[in-house]
C-alpha cells in the first residue's frame, strides 16, 4: 500500500483544519488508491498527553490509525520541524513527497495519485 504518514498535534490549528479532509479522503479513496493513513501524534509535545489526543480523535470522528510518539523518537527520525508535516510513501517504500502545510482531500488525492 501507499502510505500517508502525517505528523500532528492537537493544539496545532492547521492540523485541526486538515483532519476532517483526511478523514473524508480516507473514507472515499482508501480502497481505490490502495492507501493507508498513519497519523502520528506528537504526544511528547502535547499538553495533557493522551487525554487531549483522545478528545481530538473523538471530536473529529477519526477512523484511520492514530499512533502516539510519546518519547519523540519518530519526530526525530523523520526530522519533523513544523506541524502538520505529511510524508507520502510509495508502494516501494520511498518518500515521494513531503508537505509542511495542511492538506485537503483533493490535494491528498493528487499527491497519492502522483506517487509511484
Amino acid at each position: 500500500k501507499k502510505v500517508i504518514l502525517n505528523f500532528w498535534a492537537s493544539w496545532c490549528p492547521p492540523c485541526r483544519v486538515e483532519m476532517p479532509f483526511m478523514e473524508d479522503y480516507y473514507q472515499s479513496f482508501k480502497e481505490q488508491d490502495n492507501v493507508e493513513i498513519l497519523a502520528v501524534n506528537m504526544t511528547s509535545q502535547e499538553r495533557g498527553q493522551s487525554e487531549k489526543v483522545q478528545e481530538f480523535i473523538e471530536e473529529h470522528n477519526l477512523t484511520f490509525p492514530i499512533l502516539l510518539d510519546k518519547e519523540g523518537d519518530v519526530l526525530d527520525l523523520y526530522k519533523v520541524m513544523v506541524y502538520p508535516t505529511t510524508f507520502i510513501i510509495s508502494t516501494e517504500g520511498t518518500i515521494t513527497d513531503i508537505v509542511q502545510t495542511s492538506l485537503d482531500d483533493h490535494y491528498l488525492k493528487e499527491l497519492v495519485d502522483n506517487s509511484h
